[in-house]
């Protein structure tokens, strides 16, 4: 497999050497200070709103303790403000909500011990410790890691051996912990089980959903710089009620993806898919979506208007390779769409594979794949052109009404990255299905990050970048741009009129129903839908109310889709088989600490994280937070019984107060209790709005569902080898539902802002569109643009990133090294 960014995360590296000196200790607030600095959340924003209501309720109980006067403070900070502090020798903040990448940096200032290895001060679930040992084939007899006969994968046993020794945090102290077990520091706090609150820290431990919430944060030697808490995705959504429209202008009324009679498995009203399908959260009736009218009506009359049967796919080059960009180049856009949305007749075709419409899924997979994402972009820029809508004016055509928002006669896009980093990631790791590669010394020795990390825990930080056979990875990305440019061109502002947004948000387009698709993370998706309004028939008895604007959508009419990749067999050819993979990013700050020189501080600091990381108060901030809840018991009810195995919780449970002032009051259930909940609110006109506890509900549902179902394999119940599949077609089929996240994760803020999107922005902005009808090797998108990693003046800026994240950091070019096996410095 072929990466552009080798190991970017290998800087993350634990190293006991101080790089600065300080003449004395600074004298520390009274207070434990959590710092927010305001680049990852600002004081009026939820995130922040909800970090202070969790230590107000703690500070709460301390006080019952009575045996401190010491609070926990939530504080905004600049941007910048640790490194200032740390320089200019003032006292750091107790805790600090960051990305890893950043606190690796501090630990290369500060030293190993005073950046907190947050392993040590969780109180981890020592029974999932034991289920992850068993995975592992680890025979727990043994003072070693001797394996059992039934042993695990390489996988398995890293997760064990970095979690193993603080099986046993609650009682075994550690120098953390001023060596006293967790417990013994709730005693000296005067925290007990009967103080209202305080259950939650005697009565659960820590155990994430899944793995990867927690490896997210750690480094190649398994320490953990930051705490997971509340986590988004990067994901796409996907507007289905005009998908169903452009399938239908596009096929001249021949497919309709909304009907019953037409498509029955689809659109099963009796057994909802509940992602095409789902049931209104107050009537409980089950929604096939409505068919968009952005287009214009879906008549007979209008359909002529916008029939595209004639028009092919545009043949767009990638002057790197002479190859098309898109696999169905030149081919009828009509034929393709009808191909791809055929009512399937079966599940699975004689031959095992997947083809035609069956579900949801079936549609989230064709938008995973970039050559299809692309042609159903190609049909809409096509259907608005073929009415005369100019795409390329800045300004709102004639007869356009004054809404601020994209309107059908104005300023539309079909599809918005908002993170092209994310985008980046995302695209290559559905379309690969590995974790990122580097270039060792040897041009023909590839080694993964883990398995690296594993061989050379003592390694200098060298950092590897496959800056040649890395090419590739990017072009994943880079071409969908390419792509999208000629079909609907760059107008100077990050924008395409008709085609690609790529400068803010999307969410105010997608929420208007006139953008097909957005990439982004999921804590946006509150911004991407509006409410649904009801009228009242009687008590208790309510009837969904028509949206005012007829082109606007609600929860209901968006699913969630991953990042498209461009899917190809080893000789090119198309991949024949639906099935894509469905992987979403993992994002977002968590917590981390440096080690107080007051005991009592310190101690403080490790009860408020572990009340702040239980499952109650996790589902709580990530319900307010717009996240996503990292721990396992905010979805699943602890076992009574050792033997037991815990049981999922069940959606639509929980108890909402309500208050008229706020509208919303606290749950008082799990974050998957507060799904498939719906408070209803009066509006000015009598009519009836309905909120939900968790935002854009449906969405987050379905995403949420899909770790789920991966975590307990419920997905994987073909058998792969009985079907006539392609090696590769295998092993998409048997990637299928898994979050993904590096181990340890390149995906940090400095990673992705200073290095990622300075690189696309840049070239994408000035070098690839500043001659727009003389597209050559010079302003192609994909023409040794990479060279930004090597030679280019750019990748000086690539180098400072790296080496503020680690100033020991020696560059080392796969160019350079084939070229004359020399090394940059």
């Amino acid at each position: 497999m072929k990466k552009i960014l080798a190991v970017l995360w290998t800087l993350s590296v634990g190293t006991t050497t101080t790089i600065s000196v300080v003449a004395c200790t600074p004298i520390e607030p009274k207070n434990v200070i959590v710092e927010i600095e305001n680049n990852v959340a600002k004081p009026t924003s939820d995130i922040f709103k909800a970090w202070v209501a969790a230590s107000q309720s703690f500070n709460e109980i301390l006080a019952k303790g009575g045996k401190t006067n010491v609070k926990v403070e939530v504080v905004e900070a600049p941007q910048g403000d640790i490194k200032k502090k740390m320089y200019s020798n003032e006292a750091l903040p107790n805790i600090f909500v960051s990305y890893a990448d950043d606190v690796t940096f501090y630990e290369t200032q500060l030293g190993n011990e005073r950046v907190v290895d947050m392993r040590k001060i969780l109180n981890w679930d020592g029974k999932w410790i034991d289920e992850l040992q068993k995975k592992a084939g680890i025979d727990s007899s043994t003072t070693n890691t001797q394996k059992t006969a039934a042993s695990g994968s390489s996988l398995d046993i890293k997760q064990y051996e970095q979690l193993k020794e603080y099986r046993n945090n609650a009682t075994q102290g550690n120098s953390a912990t001023y060596g006293k077990g967790i417990n013994d520091i709730y005693v000296d706090l005067g925290i007990t089980p009967e103080i209202v609150g305080a259950e939650t820290l005697f009565s659960e431990q820590y155990r994430p959903l899944t793995y990867s919430f927690i490896s997210e944060g750690m480094g190649r030697d398994g320490k953990m710089y930051v705490a997971p808490t509340g986590k988004s995705l990067n994901y796409g959504m996907a507007n289905k009620r005009l998908i169903a429209e452009i399938v239908y202008k596009a096929t001249d009324g021949e497919l309709d993806l909304t009907s019953p009679v037409q498509y029955p498995l689809l659109n099963n009203t009796e057994n909802p898919d509940e992602l095409w399908v789902t049931n209104d959260l107050v009537t409980g009736e089950a929604l096939i979506p409505k068919m968009g009218e952005v287009f214009g009506p879906n008549t007979e009359e209008q359909l002529a208007a916008t029939s595209i049967a004639n028009e092919l796919v545009p043949n767009v080059i990638d002057q790197s390779t002479q190859k098309s960009i898109n696999l169905y180049s030149n081919q009828n856009i009509k034929e393709l769409i009808k191909k791809w949305f055929a009512p399937a007749k079966s599940i699975r075709n004689d031959d095992g594979r997947v083809e035609g419409i069956t579900s949801g899924q079936s549609i989230q997979n064709i938008f995973a794949d970039a050559d299809k994402t692309l042609v159903l972009l190609t049909a809409y820029q096509n259907i608005g052109a073929k009415l005369g809508w100019n795409f390329f004016n800045s300004d709102k055509n004639q007869g356009a009404n004054e809404s601020t928002l994209a309107n059908p006669h104005g300023q539309m896009f079909s599809y918005s990255i908002d993170d092209a980093a994310g985008y980046f990631y995302g695209s290559d790791r559905n379309t690969n299905g590995n974790i990122l590669e580097f270039q060792s010394e040897d041009p023909n020795d590839k080694k993964t990050l883990v398995s690296w990390s594993a061989e050379n825990p003592d390694e200098a930080l060298d950092l590897h970048i496959n800056d040649q056979t890395g090419k590739d990875s990017v072009s994943n990305g880079l071409n969908f741009f390419e792509y999208m440019n000629a079909v609907a061109k760059y107008n100077g502002k990050d924008e395409h009129y008709g085609g690609l947004k790529n400068k803010g948000y999307g969410s105010d387009y997608l929420q208007k129903g006139t953008m097909l698709a957005t990439s982004g993370s999921s804590a946006g998706a509150k911004y991407a839908v509006k409410n649904r309004e009801y009228q009242k028939i009687s008590e208790n008895n309510y009837k969904i109310k028509s949206l005012s604007d007829a082109y606007q959508i609600v929860a209901d009419d968006v699913m969630p889709i991953a990042s498209p990749g461009f899917y190809r067999e080893p000789d090119g050819t198309e991949v024949k088989d639906q099935t894509r993979r469905q992987f979403g990013l993992q994002q977002g700050p968590g917590a981390a600490m440096f080690k107080s020189y007051d005991q009592t501080k310190q101690n403080i600091s490790i009860a408020f994280l572990n009340y702040f990381t239980s499952s109650r108060n996790l589902s709580e901030f990530s319900r307010k937070a717009g996240y996503i809840s990292s721990a396992y018991y905010s979805y699943y009810e602890k076992a009574v019984n050792e033997s037991d195995q815990p049981k999922l919780l069940t959606p639509g449970t929980a108890k909402i107060s309500y208050d008229k002032d706020k509208v919303l009051g606290d749950s008082d259930g799990q974050y998957y209790q507060n799904f498939e909940v719906a408070i209803l609110s009066q509006t000015k006109n009598g009519d009836y709005v309905a909120k939900t506890p968790i935002n854009a509900d449906k969405y987050i549902k379905q995403i949420v569902d899909g770790i789920i179902q991966a975590e307990t394999n419920e997905s994987a119940n073909e058998i792969l080898e009985e079907a006539n599949l392609t090696q590769l077609e295998k092993d998409i089929r048997g990637d299928q539902g898994i979050l993904y996240s590096q181990i340890p994760s390149p995906y940090g803020n400095g990673i992705r802002f200073n290095v990622i999107r300075d690189f696309v922005n840049t070239w994408y902005n000035t070098q690839v569109f500043a001659e727009q009808e003389n597209r050559n090797k010079e302003n192609s998108m994909t023409w040794e643009a990479f060279m930004f990693w090597g030679t280019n003046s750019k990748y000086n800026k690539f180098k400072t990133t790296a080496r503020a994240v680690n100033p020991r950091t020696k560059i080392i070019y796969e160019s350079e090294i084939r070229k004359n096996k020399g090394v940059q410095k």
